[in-house]
């Protein structure tokens, strides 16, 4: 486009600054609508935009899908909305659930001090492993934000805590120092479903929850910093073994 005289000038800068506005704060400088995978950087071809207006990355490398970044709560409201989780060791059916986790992720292998990490207000996780003389320790960076020393656990376990991560590949290097070389990274979270599904799917209904794994999106997160998948069972299981620290 031309330019032919200052006032047509001013009038395009002050056309760009409305646009600006109307963009969310974090998108506003830099934005160019071309966005990569935040696992494997590839670009992305695929989103999907819900009717509450909420936008989802799909990328077709790694089968990661990722909340678009503008849509990201802040701690305020984020905090708020995990304090309305009423879990409790009385409730049976959740209870079941996390027992039916620890049969399948935790028993299998020999290990002793545990990390309930991204345990929550009400560690409920936590209470059933020691029960089972586990020697447990707990971790959230909202309710218990405790500090321990680097190769500390046998294991940790996230019982649906890694579809809350903004930026996983800054998450799980946190997770990974923590464990003893050849240490357990025990997950529960439901996997990712197809492109056509993801519109129905009631996992991503919940606002806090941001990213979404396949398998494939695990085996890439296992290569890059040197783990290795030794148990997988749909829907939502997954353990990862610690073989070469790369963090």
């Amino acid at each position: 486009m031309t330019v032919n005289s200052p006032h047509q000038y001013f009038q395009i800068i002050i056309a760009e600054a409305q646009v600006l506005q109307t963009l969310h704060p974090k998108t506003r400088f830099g934005y160019t609508g071309v966005v990569d995978c935040r696992i494997c950087h590839k670009a992305i071809s695929k989103t999907t935009t819900l009717k509450n207006g909420r936008r989802y990355l799909h990328c077709e490398h790694c089968l990661f899908i990722g909340m678009a970044e503008e849509f990201f709560l802040d701690a305020q409201s984020e905090k708020a909305r995990y304090d309305l989780h009423r879990n409790s060791i009385e409730d049976q059916g959740y209870v079941t659930m996390l027992e039916t986790f620890i049969k399948a992720t935790i028993q299998p292998y020999q290990v002793t001090r545990i990390l309930d990490y991204g345990s929550g207000p009400s560690p409920v996780l936590a209470e059933l492993l020691r029960r089972q003389s586990y020697q447990v320790e707990i971790y959230d960076p909202i309710y218990a934000a405790n500090k321990f020393p680097e190769a500390s656990f046998d294991l940790l376990c996230a019982t649906e805590v890694v579809e809350h991560f903004y930026q996983p590949l800054q998450e799980f290097p946190k997770m990974l120092r923590l464990l003893k070389p050849n240490g357990y990274l025990a997950l529960m979270t439901r996997f990712s479903p197809s492109y056509d599904e993801f519109k129905s799917w009631f996992y991503k209904d919940d606002s806090t929850h941001t990213s979404f794994y396949s398998l494939k999106t695990f085996e890439y997160l296992a290569a890059e910093f040197g783990m290795e998948i030794v148990n997988y069972r749909e829907p939502d299981l997954i353990v990862l073994q610690k073989r070469v620290c790369k963090t």
